[in-house]
C-alpha cells in the first residue's frame, strides 16, 4: 500500500502537503451512512490515489510546485467524494420521507435534520421535482445536468460554450429562487392546514 511516507521519501514538501491535507480532511463531518473508521479509510485511499496520480502527471515546466499540485489534486478528489456521499445521504433521507421506509443510517435523526437544514425547507422529492419542472427550460436543464446527472460546472460550461463562473452564478440564482418558492409553498401549507 502507498502511504504518505512514500511521498515524504519522494519529495519532503509533497509528504507534508499530503499530511496537511489528511489533517484537514479529518476535520470534516463523517457522512451519516459511514462509520468514522471506514470513512477515513475510504477518503485516505481516494486522497492517496489522487496524490500518486499528481506525481505521475506533474509537469515542472508549468511553474507549479509538486507539493501545491499534489495538495490541490488530492483535496479536489477527496472533496468530490465527500460531496457525492452527502448527496447520496440526503437523497436517501428525501426518498425515505416520500416512501415512509426506514433508512440504513446509523443516525437517521442527524441525517433528517441535515436535509432540512440544507435548504431550509421540509418538502418531498416530488415537490422539488415539480418546482424544477416549473422553471424555464434552460434553467431546469441546467439544474438537472448539475444535480441529477452529476455533471460538473466546468463540463456544462464547456458544452454550452460559456464560462464556468457564468454557470456558477446562474446555478446560485436558480437555487435561490427555488428555495424561495419552496419556502413560500411550505408557509402556505402551514396556514391552510
Amino acid at each position: 500500500m502507498i502511504t504518505s511516507d512514500v511521498f515524504s521519501n519522494m519529495d519532503e514538501t509533497l509528504g507534508s502537503a499530503v499530511q496537511s491535507g489528511f489533517k484537514r480532511i479529518r476535520s470534516w463531518h463523517v457522512p451519516p451512512n459511514w462509520s468514522r473508521g471506514d470513512w477515513f479509510e475510504e477518503v485516505t485511499a481516494v486522497g492517496t490515489a489522487a496524490a500518486w496520480q499528481a506525481v505521475c502527471e506533474f509537469d515542472s515546466e508549468l511553474g507549479v510546485s509538486l507539493a501545491g499540485f499534489g495538495y490541490c489534486r488530492m483535496m479536489t478528489r477527496c472533496l468530490a467524494r465527500y460531496r457525492k456521499e452527502w448527496r447520496y445521504a440526503l437523497h436517501l433521507v428525501d426518498s425515505d420521507s416520500c416512501e415512509k421506509q426506514t433508512t440504513t443510517f446509523k443516525q437517521p435523526g442527524l441525517a433528517a435534520s441535515s436535509a432540512a437544514k440544507a435548504d431550509g425547507t421540509y418538502c418531498s422529492h416530488d415537490h422539488l421535482r415539480g418546482a424544477v419542472g416549473a422553471l424555464p427550460s434552460e434553467q431546469s436543464r441546467l439544474i438537472e445536468q448539475l444535480f441529477w446527472q452529476e455533471r460538473t460546472e466546468t463540463e456544462v460550461a464547456a458544452a454550452m460554450g460559456i464560462n464556468q463562473s457564468t454557470i456558477n452564478r446562474r446555478k446560485h440564482d436558480i437555487l435561490k429562487g427555488l428555495r424561495m418558492k419552496l419556502r413560500d409553498r411550505n408557509e402556505f401549507q402551514k396556514f391552510s392546514a
